[in-house]
């Protein structure tokens, strides 16, 4: 019987890699610690991120550990795809453009205040 090399698989990848994202998303966590006062849905959401992207990469690494199959992967990111769908207001409080006057909105406004509304429609927060 042929064994599979493992430094190929699809876990070997994830756990390799996994936690680059996960100190990526945790930085922009911290950063977000500046707008506390506005962004508190979005900091939670950053967090939210976080720890799914650990349980991901925790398994990938037991995946390994026990010598397993990749197949069972494919539960676990069906499982995370509900869990972010049926929390979606929880994990993608993130907006493109303001709720009311449907301007584009910029990059600061995206990730660090709540109210997703533009500096015209929103003006707190213009003074940092």
């Amino acid at each position: 019987m042929e064994t599979i090399c493992k430094s190929n698989s699809l876990s070997a990848v994830l756990s390799d890699n996994l936690y680059i994202l996960i100190l990526a998303i945790l930085l922009l966590n911290l950063i977000q610690r500046r707008y506390q006062k506005y962004s508190q849905k979005k900091r939670m959401a950053t967090l939210y991120f976080a720890i799914l992207s650990l349980a991901l990469m925790a398994v990938s690494l037991l995946i390994i550990h026990f010598n397993l199959s990749d197949l069972i992967l494919a539960p676990l990111i069906l499982g995370l795809g509900i869990i972010i769908y049926l929390a979606r207001n929880r994990f993608l409080p993130f907006r493109l453009h303001c709720r009311k006057c449907s301007k584009r909105l910029p990059f600061k406004r995206i990730i660090f205040f709540d109210s997703n509304c533009c500096d015209d429609c929103d003006p707190r927060g213009n003074d940092k």
